[in-house]
């Protein structure tokens, strides 16, 4: 055999070869596409509009309509991230044509109060707050920490609170039974859930 027709069939045999290889990979990174729908819910049942819908660690999503339902373009395996102000983000794995996703509110929401707080002598380095269970229910006896805090202090009959607190404290809130919490203080106002063990 001439050494022209061997290097012509070696040619040959590497580009056979480098398009099957290259057809292989393309399948294996290849994923199904599927049309995903579904409603995001909150706690009561709800729609939720204008939830942010992605596939995690992509730019490709979408957000709810007026009531609370979504579609996008998907796959199988893909995790939908689900997130709205004041809730918690919600991740789920993409496992059929319809998911629904419900939202709770933040475990620690903070806002500044869009009304001066009334009580004056009350202003300074304190914040305030409220500590419920998942149902809304006021959580009495809860223990609220922070970094600039000297004591600890508990809430009332009500689930109220004031504790000495700087922006960029941190805070814990435990009760029996319960699980605790912690964040970074942001705000002057806070609603705590707590949720149970």
């Amino acid at each position: 055999m001439t050494r022209f027709i061997r290097i012509t069939i070696s040619l040959f045999l590497l580009i056979v070869l480098g398009v099957g290889i290259a057809s292989a990979q393309s399948v294996e990174g290849d994923k199904q596409p599927i049309k995903v729908t579904g409603q995001v819910l909150d706690e009561n049942n709800e729609p939720v509009i204008g939830a942010s819908v992605v596939i995690d660690g992509t730019s490709i999503g979408t957000a709810t309509d007026f009531d609370g339902n979504y579609t996008l373009d998907a796959w199988l395996g893909a995790v939908l991230k689900v997130t709205n102000v004041g809730n918690e983000t919600v991740k789920m794995t993409v496992c059929g044509n319809v998911m629904n996703i419900r939202l709770l509110p933040e475990r620690i929401y903070q806002f500044f109060p869009l009304i001066p707080i009334a009580n004056l002598s009350m202003k300074g380095p304190y914040i305030y707050g409220h500590v419920h269970d998942n149902y809304g229910r006021p959580l009495p006896g809860a223990v609220i920490k922070t970094t600039s805090s000297a004591k600890n202090v508990t809430t009332d009959d009500s689930g109220y609170f004031a504790i000495n607190a700087q922006t960029g404290d941190s805070i814990r809130v435990s009760c029996p039974h319960y699980q605790s919490v912690e964040g970074v203080v942001e705000a002057f106002e806070f609603i705590i859930r707590l949720d149970p063990e």
